[in-house]
This record gives C-alpha cells, structure tokens and sequence, in this order.
C-alpha cells in the first residue's frame, strides 16, 4: 500500500479473539489460557515459534513505522517474536519505618528499573 501511494490504512482484527492473532494481548502459551478453555482457543506457540503477548500489537506497530517511512519498507518482518528479558538488578538499602498506622520504604534506586 506504502507502494502504491496510500495515505492511510485501517487494520482490525479485534473480532478474532478466537484465533490467537487479534491485535490485542493473547495468551503466549497454555499456561496463560482460562481454565478449561484448552479447545477453545489458540496460543501464540500453535507453530511453535514462542511469541510474546503483545507480539501483534508490536506487529502493528513496525508496519506503521514502516507506512510512515520510519523504518525502512521491507517484505520481512522486522518484529522479533520474543523481547529480550531484561531484568534489574534487586534494589539495595532497603529501610522501613512504622508509626501513625503507616509503613515507609525506602530503597536505592536501581538502574534499568521501571518507574512507577
């Protein structure tokens, strides 16, 4: 479409919650299933490449940067099944104080966490 000149696309799949490929976060394996619903619906692994949950929301969103010229236009995918597992450090000097029917914490901050 990029080619062709579009100005726009619209993509939705969210009616296919059923099927493993809606563009929402789906269940990466059958762990992440309801119980009991094994038949019912399928996991991101079904070909056995393991894709994290929010695989075809990040799908979605390589090709709108590619749409918009953001990345370069290419045939193969540029969205990587699996983000690498970054994992901080624990944090250190963790104090707690009592008084007043409240608990204080406090921590040194560590690098590569989230904040929140």
């Amino acid at each position: 479409m990029t080619r062709l000149g579009a100005q726009g696309i619209y993509i939705s799949m969210f009616d296919e919650f059923n099927e493993g490929n809606q563009i929402a976060c789906t269940a990466e394996d059958a762990s992440m299933e309801p119980v009991g619903s094994s038949s019912l619906y399928f996991t991101l692994d079904q070909d056995g490449t393991h894709c994290s949950s929010d695989y075809y929301l990040r799908l979605t969103g390589d090709g709108d940067r590619m749409f918009k010229g953001q990345i370069p236009l290419t045939a193969t995918r540029p969205t990587q099944p699996m983000l690498p597992l970054v994992i901080p450090s624990a944090p250190t000097g963790l104090t707690a104080g009592i008084g007043n029917g409240q608990v204080t914490l406090n921590w040194t901050a560590v690098t590569g966490a989230a904040d929140v």
